[in-house]
């Protein structure tokens, strides 16, 4: 949205379309600047619309998490975080809303919870943006670790563009 142009008002106003404006010629004849019309011609690139690379054959192979947060303006139950984690084969996005960034590492078992019982399967890699959601505090990293060194969770975590954290 904008506004016409100069040379359309002009005539809008000779011509006797519009009353109660009066223009005033320009001095210096030179195009007036208008900020919005330059806002508004601006472009971007194109997102991609197709997914890049090989895709997982099966739910839980990967799983990619991301956390948003703090809110501006609180939840009506206080809550100003919130947590995705999305399946990359199924694109099944699960939302967790926190009340804490803290809170993460616990919406990750819930999720992985929910994936046992509802559908019998382990999640094997969970991809991050390196936020540091999962490593808040000491004790639910340790935690994290001596499950996965005695077997109990059989988990990969990577970040995105290819940095790699830890990998168990």
């Amino acid at each position: 949205m904008g506004h016409i142009s100069l040379g359309i008002a002009h005539r809008l106003v000779e011509k006797g379309f519009v009353t109660g404006v009066r223009l005033e010629p320009m001095l210096s004849g030179d195009p007036v600047f208008c900020e919005s019309c330059v806002y508004a011609k601006a472009t971007r690139k194109s997102v991609l619309k197709a997914w890049e690379g090989e895709r997982a054959k099966m739910f839980g192979e990967d799983v990619y998490s991301d956390l948003w947060g703090p809110a501006p303006v609180e939840s009506k139950g206080g809550k100003r975080y919130y947590i995705t984690y999305t399946d990359d084969c199924t694109c099944l996005t699960h939302l967790y809303l926190l009340h804490t960034k803290s809170d993460a590492f616990d919406s990750y078992k819930e999720y992985e919870a929910w994936c046992n019982q509802q559908l019998d399967v382990l999640i094997k890699v969970l991809y991050s943006n390196r936020g540091g959601e999962y490593c808040y505090g000491t004790a639910p990293y340790l935690i994290f670790y001596i499950l996965l060194l005695f077997g109990l969770v059989d988990i990969i975590i990577r970040f995105k563009g290819g940095h790699m954290l830890d990998t168990w």
